[in-house]
């Protein structure tokens, strides 16, 4: 993965920028922010560049060995279908093979297309988009997906841009960009049904207790895995991964109190910010996508027995940028104290105490 030095460097410098866009906001009322598009750009590729750029050690934690070693696996198109699912991810590699045989190269070409579909998803759903892009960063799922977990990290960014055509009501583009995420990582096909159901499922004190069920199953260690694999579907995409992981890895399993206090914390913000929400509509919009945030947590949490339980959280995380839209797009809400200046300085602080640990 890349250094924290560098790192560092990137997100302070989009920090700074982001704190400049606050003051147009906050002090100069504007609704537009100047120029995002050309530091929006620049970071993005610094950012690709960053991530492509690494040594591809075989680091025990570091996914990027095993992607070599399919890299180097993978000469001709029938190579791409002896792999078990995500066929889309290895004809990149097969694709940019053909192209230019270095393979940081091929990795500098993932990272680059996980960065433009992010921006095109957030373009489409904030007009001011740099402020969502910094929201993003500042949380540690970015770098990992960008730069170690790059199957998910295609999967995510063409999901995440699927679910922009969602906000935007148009369905068909969100099925036809969920089935692309599918062919990246399998894992997307819970949240493409469960965003679906949320138009007509509207009981979100059900998904609460659904969520507190959840979190009791949770930390009472209640094994839920063996009858979880019986589920075909579950079975053919998870059994193989957690065999692999377990083998191999020496990961922590059981309840998390730390992603647990993470996702809850968002959980209650979120909550607040649905009851402070005043236009009907939008706060239907904003119910299809926090009652999926539920649900995906919900599962997440009975994933604490799986290692690499991180892997099942990222499916909760991808609505966790666009849950701060109504902040971003100014959606009247009634007495809400919360404003961007409280998000921008909470981001900073949430960036510091996850890559800044003693």
């Amino acid at each position: 993965m890349i250094g924290p030095f560098f790192q560092n460097i990137l997100y302070f410098s989009i920090t700074f920028i982001a704190g400049l866009y606050l003051i147009e906001i906050n002090v100069k009322n504007k609704t537009k922010l100047y120029f995002q598009n050309f530091f929006y750009i620049i970071l993005a590729v610094s950012a690709s560049l960053l991530f492509g750029l690494q040594d591809g050690s075989f680091r025990l934690i570091n996914d990027i060995g095993m992607y070599r070693r399919q890299y180097d696996s993978i000469n001709n198109f029938s190579d791409i279908f002896l792999q078990k699912t995500d066929f889309l991810f290895y004809f990149i590699f097969y694709i940019t093979k053909k192209i230019y045989h270095d393979f940081n190269f091929t990795l500098s070409f993932i990272s680059l297309l996980y960065n433009i579909f992010i921006y095109l998803a957030l373009k489409k759903i904030s007009k001011n988009y740099y402020f969502l892009f910094f929201i993003l960063l500042s949380f540690f799922f970015y770098y990992n997906l960008g730069s170690n977990v790059l199957r998910q990290g295609l999967g995510f960014s063409f999901y995440l841009y699927g679910v922009a055509y969602f906000f935007n009501n148009n369905i068909k583009k969100y099925l036809l960009y969920s089935i692309i995420a599918l062919g990246f990582h399998f894992s997307f096909f819970l949240p493409i049904f469960i965003l679906l159901g949320m138009k007509y499922f509207k009981k979100l004190d059900l998904l609460l207790l659904l969520y507190t069920a959840a979190s009791i199953v949770s930390l009472l260690r209640i094994k839920v895995l063996d009858t979880l694999l019986k589920i075909p579907i579950i079975a053919g995409v998870y059994s193989n991964r957690t065999d692999f992981n377990y083998n191999y890895y020496d990961y922590k399993v059981g309840f998390r109190p730390d992603f647990f206090a993470f996702n809850t914390f968002f959980l209650i913000l979120f909550y607040f910010t649905y009851k402070k929400i005043i236009s009907p509509e939008e706060k239907f919009k904003y119910y299809s996508f926090l009652g999926t945030y539920i649900i995906l947590s919900a599962y997440f949490f009975l994933m604490f027995e799986f290692p690499f339980s991180d892997r099942y959280g990222i499916l909760s995380w991808v609505f966790i940028p666009i849950l701060f839209y109504p902040y971003i797009n100014k959606i009247p809400m009634k007495n809400n104290p919360i404003g961007l200046s409280f998000i921008y300085f909470f981001c900073v602080t949430i960036y510091i105490i996850f890559n800044f640990k003693t």
